[in-house]
């Protein structure tokens, strides 16, 4: 029988890195999992609420345990997010080792899903939405969390999101490592981790992601049977329905279905996943609070000043799709024309009929060759004609539109305006178009469009409407503080074009 360990104090004594004595009290059990129990406490003297993991140390004399104990706490404090639990700190005594959270005394979203269940399908793709928020972040630092659920998603003192639970969490060295451990709760995992096959990278976030999906939409979870191993047969085999009831929207299935893709490749990452139709349309700013990791939403079509109309120009980048791993860049147009620019240097473009393509074969080929898409069987490209017409029903998808009026060309002598070169920096992505005109998207959701013929800025401040400035504008340093901070960004991420 294992020995119980002593209780656990009930006030705490530390000293920090500076010498200040601090302590905190020990007050309301919140919750256990494995061998951790955590309380809501304060810290003294501040008065700050907080959380306190606490871990008996008999329980991590495991070598591999203790590996595992230290693998969390290095990944959680190198995290700061709006949608991830804060780390706080972490120090021991001689029976415990404790773990500092940010308090979130909303409880789980678990917890609400019980009270309320099933969700709205507005509620549910906000959680949704913030779950994703959350992983864009985290696999862009190369952390899988790998035990993503509604028990892990706690709601702070706003009602925030914040993804919890790193203790099954893996650190990738690039993004081609993969994991092989089967680790995480039987219903969430996905077909790859219980086959052992080619092992476990993002993609097993994205289909726990639709997992919790499903479940706030329908009050149960996909693949629930009698037995571990049934479950486990059904997720290999994909097997889920959607009820009757509750109604659940086509937009709505197709944000699961496109997550619990049996294919892990197929599966979209957490950024394409935040521009489909099903989060876009149920989005509530003044409900929740935009992170600073995903794409920008369509811009509304107003001024700050009032204009009515004023908006992006028609070329510039309106939802993109970051699939540089295997193929490249490919992007929707405002006016509706799909574009791709691949890892050879190689680019394309198919107009909104989906009839004709543009190809360029290097940066350094002057004119395009038009290519009928009708023809797309006997072209040298075939491959590239096919992936160009993917990217675009996958992109119309998430935009919500499927028909567009056909664009009047008169071949062969127009070229559309397009993206030549792109680069991803900490600041967001740049799109240095054909004609030399600039886009930045930012990653606070705003967007700055750079025309360099007519010296005029478009400044789209995420969902505040757009701007129009003359480059001059920026010389008065009293007016557009914000403008020109973004247009200073521009001038450094500019540095990583190819």
């Amino acid at each position: 029988m294992t020995e119980q360990p002593p209780a656990v104090p009930e006030i705490l004594h530390r000293t920090s890195r500076d010498g200040t004595k601090i302590s905190y009290t020990i007050e309301n059990r919140m919750g256990s999992g494995g061998f951790a129990v955590v309380y809501s406490g304060e810290e003294l003297p501040s008065h700050r609420p907080i959380a306190i993991k606490c871990i008996p140390k008999t329980r991590i004399q495991d070598p591999r345990v203790k590996e595992k104990l230290i693998s969390e706490v290095e990944i959680h404090r190198s995290l700061h997010h709006p949608n991830v639990v804060e780390f706080r700190g972490v120090f021991q005594d001689d029976n415990y080792v404790y773990i500092l959270l940010e308090l979130c005394p909303n409880g789980t979203v678990l917890d609400q899903l019980k009270k309320h269940m099933p969700f709205d399908e507005e509620t549910a793709a906000n959680v949704a939405r913030q779950v994703l928020e959350a992983l864009v972040y985290l696999h862009k630092k190369r952390v899988i969390h790998r035990d993503l659920k509604l028990q892990n998603f706690l709601l702070g003192d706003d009602n925030i999101l914040k993804v919890a639970d790193f203790g099954l969490s893996a650190q990738l060295e690039d993004d081609d490592d993969k994991r092989m451990t089967i680790c995480g709760t039987p219903g969430y995992l996905s077909p790859e981790v219980i086959d052992h096959q080619d092992g476990q990278t993002y993609s097993v976030d994205i289909w726990a992601t639709g997992v919790c999906t499903f479940l706030m939409l329908t009050g149960r979870q996909p693949f629930q049977s009698k037995d571990k191993h049934q479950t486990y047969r059904k997720i290999k085999q994909v097997n889920y329905r959607w009820p009757d009831e509750p109604k659940i929207s086509d937009i709505a299935r197709n944000f699961v279905d496109s997550a619990l893709q049996r294919d892990p490749s197929l599966r979209p990452n957490a950024e394409a996943l935040l521009q489909h139709p099903f989060i876009l349309r149920n989005q509530k700013a003044t409900e929740i609070p935009r992170s600073v990791s995903s794409p920008a939403p369509i811009p509304r079509q107003v001024s700050s000043a009032g204009v009515p109309g004023l908006h992006l120009p028609s070329y510039a980048v309106r939802i993109w799709w970051d699939y540089s791993h295997r193929y490249g860049l490919a992007y929707l147009l405002h006016n509706h024309i799909t574009g791709a620019c691949f890892n050879d240097a190689s680019r394309i473009l198919m107009t909104p009929d989906e009839t004709l393509a543009q190809y360029w074969d290097s940066p350094q080929t002057p004119q395009p060759e038009i290519i009928s898409m009708r023809a797309m069987e006997n072209s040298p490209i075939k491959k590239k004609l096919l992936l160009i017409k993917h990217f675009a029903s996958e992109l119309k998808s998430r935009a919500g539109e499927m028909i567009f009026p056909p664009l009047k060309l008169n071949l062969p002598t127009d070229v559309i305006a397009h993206v030549k070169y792109w680069a991803r920096t900490k600041d967001g992505v740049l799109f240095r178009m054909a004609n030399r005109d600039i886009q930045a998207n930012f990653r606070d959701h705003t967007k700055l469009v750079i025309e360099s013929q007519s010296k005029k800025l478009f400044f789209d401040q995420g969902g505040g409407g757009v701007i129009q400035l003359a480059l001059s504008d920026l010389n008065d340093r009293d007016k557009h503080p914000e403008v020109r901070k973004r247009f200073s960004l521009v001038k450094e991420m500019a540095k990583h074009l190819v």
